[in-house]
């Protein structure tokens, strides 16, 4: 099995810094963000999966849980028209998704960050960059959810707590944007 090695933006090298790095490093919403993009093409969001399933080890251990712990995952493109930009993968425990954060379960195809940036109770954590491995879960969920060819990917993760509840988002860059 293939392992990533992530690293915190403030520790990342520049000179190693790919072109997207403005993104990966971006601290406003990535939806907005691609939705701003100077194109003909409309910004959809497809919702590519969302079921409950358990933590695995690598998630709950980021998010402070057990692996085996239920937990909502839910995997989603950002897109420009037809063009898949983004793949997004969010690791949700079932106890982050009641009271309050219950709205987390009922998403639809709302984007999560659109939600996010309405929150009042929201901390999030450094985020962390990686050239995705080829063999990783994140790099065999793109290409089973969407058939991309394999070519690197770089990606990027943070853990968000809303009204104290944490969750992990995983964010995939399939096209380097040009904006």
């Amino acid at each position: 099995m293939a392992t990533n090695r992530w690293r915190t933006v403030s520790t990342f090298p520049s000179g190693e810094r790919p072109d997207c790095w403005s993104w990966l490093a971006e601290q406003g919403s990535l939806t907005e963000r691609v939705r701003k993009l100077d194109s003909v093409e409309p910004f959809h969001l497809d919702v590519l999966y969302e079921a409950r399933e358990r933590l695995n080890a690598d998630d709950a251990q980021l998010l402070g849980f057990r692996a085996g712990d239920p937990a909502i995952i839910r995997e989603v493109t950002l897109n420009r028209g037809s063009t898949p930009m983004i793949f997004a993968r969010s690791v949700m425990p079932s106890c982050s998704t009641n009271g309050s954060n219950s709205w987390l379960a009922r998403l639809g195809d709302r984007p999560l960050g659109d939600a996010l940036f309405d929150e009042e109770d929201i901390e999030r954590s450094e985020f962390e960059v990686v050239l995705l491995d080829e063999g990783c879960l994140l790099h065999n969920r793109i290409l089973l959810t969407i058939g991309w060819p394999g070519n690197p990917i770089w990606a990027r993760r943070s853990r968000v707590a809303i009204n104290g509840q944490p969750i992990l988002i995983n964010e995939c860059f399939l096209l380097i944007p040009t904006s």
